[in-house]
């Protein structure tokens, strides 16, 4: 019987007039020149399938359902869409058995997350899992990609974890790569599994290598790398990740070895076996009143960080071994950390282990003071570099290493008082520490008085599109004379250097800020202060230095400014300028100045002044803290298309003290070539070389 144009909108209910044995599920079916017969209806003129959980359109549809012999089919072919469980497929044919909610797809091919997955037969079960046969991957939605991962089965999970043994990777249809197994959740893993690297060393010939990666889940991931290089040799790198499901528990590392030669060691020639191994641990409670960190970074040699360098290797931080863990308590907060040295080229202040304990700020009994407790046990031992070895005796014999148990504590008492917008912040207190070894090779005790006060008044005056605040301001801090010369214990860190010090800034902050400001009127804040030592064997006069910091912004526009004059030498002591300019969405620049004297010392606190009051002008004048020098940095980037981005970079440095003036530049380009792949383009000119790079990397953009 043929019906033109019929469209059946029927539940399995109404189909039994038609059918015996239709399920009660709902089953909506729409065909154009429908073909019944004997419990089969079919077209070739197209329809579409509608069930629970499935969605099929297609040129030739055929449906039976005869429950008493155990048939309930649906078979089409012809300009094939499915949409089974949320997941589309484009095949050639389709076969479904609803009884057993399974199906086979032939040629046919889908897409997760940016991969386009591919195969001879598609497996379709019940558990809304599916296999691929003669399977394909790729990042390219072409029908013939320029790399591809292949195998002869790759299973899927619901949740769309891939898994699959003996996987080729093919580069124009070439095999390159194979590996054993493959796991990885398509949906959470957004990144290319290949990247090449062809790079040119000036002095050293080409490298080429490539980044793989074995397996990516939601909470694990593994990757694999080899580079050669002409001159030197080959190496390898392992990477992983791991975590809890509530990123409460993590552990990633970086592990890298080579056989290779180092073009500046003193055999240039000879290879030997290198490595690196990095890690980075971290676990915390699910109350988050208690964490551990640990990071490690063993090398075999000191040359290795700038061998290896840190766009090839994520976790490159500062070459440091440490342990730090927190319990946290409603009264106090209890801390170890750890940091001993694993790499003998180096010289360490090693802290194995030291403790410490703050106790929460408490209000003495019926009294507005507020007290704070720190107290620290630890264990410090100063290790200098092996190198030292080869040094003169004279060298090696005036630097020894020492080490010394110490005690530590220091109490601040603090009363705040404010009045109708005057704050006045008073403190005082003692630090006191306790050494079990000293230069002089017996015990030592050093105490300390602190006392200081901060105070400020607020004036503000607030306009219908503004605000403008003035506040003038007053900061004093300083140090009773220490009990013990800072040459009779040992100076582990900041908290064992004291000297008598007494000193104020002095200044004014002022706020303008614009609600809603127009590119025209910048927000800006305006600090101007002096500096007053009133006890200083480096400065001869009370106020030798006066600054200013100031910052403007505006919707495409920023300009921050610090500046410093030292009246004591008469000279700029320091100038960082720099101006960040967005002058479109493809055209944006970024300038900094940076002037040091050599009267601005270099310090890791730059607010500890004990250094200037323990020393004399001529002592610092004469150490490297005394390093002045001037620095141009610009960056320029441009967006010359959607896919293509160039940036130039620049850096500039003179006046440094026995150096010659440089200027080093770096040029970048990027593109996005064909359907997947990015092209990065690099030449670098530096004081050692000119370096140029290009790296090919797949994507999905």
């Amino acid at each position: 019987m043929k019906i033109r144009l019929i469209y059946l909108f029927v539940s399995i209910v109404s189909l039994q007039t038609i059918c015996n044995g239709f399920e009660t599920n709902e089953l909506r079916i729409r065909l154009d020149d429908v073909s019944y017969e004997e419990k089969t209806i079919s077209t070739e003129s197209g329809g579409i399938v509608e069930g629970e959980g499935l969605y099929l359109q297609a040129k030739k549809i055929t449906y039976q359902k005869d429950l008493a012999n155990n048939k309930h089919k649906l078979k089409a072919s012809g300009d094939l869409m499915l949409s089974y469980n949320g997941q589309i497929f484009l095949a050639k044919s389709l076969e479904y058995d609803f009884i057993l909610k399974e199906g086979v797809l032939k040629n046919g091919r889908t897409q997760v997350n940016i991969w386009f997955l591919k195969g001879e037969t598609i497996y379709l079960h019940n558990d809304k899992s599916y296999d691929i046969e003669k399977a394909s991957i790729t990042t390219s939605e072409m029908p013939h990609s320029e790399w591809e991962m292949s195998s002869k089965t790759i299973h899927l999970s619901s949740d769309q974890s891939l898994s699959s043994k003996d996987i080729k990777v093919k580069l124009f249809n070439i095999p390159i790569f194979w590996i054993p197994g493959y796991k990885t959740n398509l949906k959470t893993f957004g990144k290319s599994p290949v990247s090449y690297i062809l790079t040119w060393v000036s002095g050293q010939g080409p490298k080429v290598g490539m980044a793989y990666n074995l397996y990516s889940g939601k909470n694990f991931s593994t990757n694999f790398r080899i580079e050669y290089l002409w001159k030197r040799g080959p190496s390898a790198a392992f990477e992983g990740f791991v975590s809890s499901e509530d990123k409460r528990f993590f552990l990633e590392s970086q592990n890298f070895a080579a056989y290779d030669t180092y073009y500046r060691d003193t055999f240039p020639n000879k290879r030997k076996k290198r490595f690196r191994l990095q890690g980075n641990f971290h676990a915390a409670t699910k109350s988050d009143n208690a964490f551990v960190n640990v990071v490690y970074d063993k090398l075999s040699d000191k040359n290795l960080p700038g061998d290896f360098p840190s766009q090839n290797f994520e976790l490159n931080q500062l070459k440091s071994t440490r342990l730090e863990s927190r319990l946290f308590h409603e009264k106090f907060t209890l801390g170890c950390n750890a940091n001993p040295r694993i790499n003998s080229f180096d010289s360490f202040n090693q802290a194995i282990p030291n403790f410490a304990l703050n106790v929460k700020p408490f209000y003495l009994p019926k009294t507005p003071i507020l007290l704070e407790n720190q107290f620290k046990l630890s264990f410090y031992d100063y290790v200098y570099t092996n190198l030292l070895e080869s040094a003169p005796v004279i060298y090696q014999k005036a630097l020894k290493d020492f080490h010394s148990l110490k005690a530590y504590t220091k109490q601040t008492l603090s009363a705040p008082v404010f009045f109708k917008g005057l704050a006045f912040l008073p403190s005082g207190g003692f630090i006191g520490s306790i050494y079990s070894d000293s230069p002089r090779s017996k015990s030592a005790y050093q105490g300390v008085f602190h006392y200081g006060a901060k105070t400020h008044f607020a004036l503000e005056k607030k306009y219908h599109r503004g605000l403008h605040k003035i506040t003038p301001y007053i900061s004093y801090t300083g140090l009773s004379k220490p009990t013990a010369k800072d040459n009779l214990v040992y100076i582990f860190d900041l908290s064992d250097g004291f000297h008598k010090l007494d000193m104020a800034r002095i200044g004014v902050d002022q706020l303008l800020y614009f609600k809603n400001s127009s590119n025209l009127f910048p927000n800006i804040n305006f600090d101007l202060y002096t500096l007053g030592f009133f006890d200083s064997e480096t400065y001869n006069k009370t106020f030798p230095k006066a600054g200013f910091e100031s910052k403007l912004e505006n919707s495409f526009a920023s300009l921050e400014t610090k500046f410093q004059w030292n009246f004591n030498n008469s000279v700029l002591d320091l100038l960082n300028v720099n101006l960040g300019v967005t002058l479109s969405s493809n055209i944006a620049f970024y300038l900094e100045y940076r002037h040091r004297s050599r009267y601005y010392f270099r310090k890791a606190d730059l607010e500890n002044y004990v250094i200037e009051t323990a020393r004399t002008l001529e002592e610092l004048l004469d150490s490297p803290m005394s390093d002045g020098r001037n620095t141009l940095l610009s960056r320029l980037e441009f967006t010359l298309s959607p896919i293509t981005t160039l940036r130039l970079q620049t850096q500039s440095g003179w006046g440094r003290r026995g150096q010659k003036s440089y200027n080093e530049a770096k040029l970048d380009f990027y593109t996005t070539i064909s359907s997947s792949w990015k092209l990065r383009l690099s030449c670098e000119k530096n004081t050692r070389a000119t370096v140029v790079t290009c790296g090919i990397e797949l994507i999905r953009h």
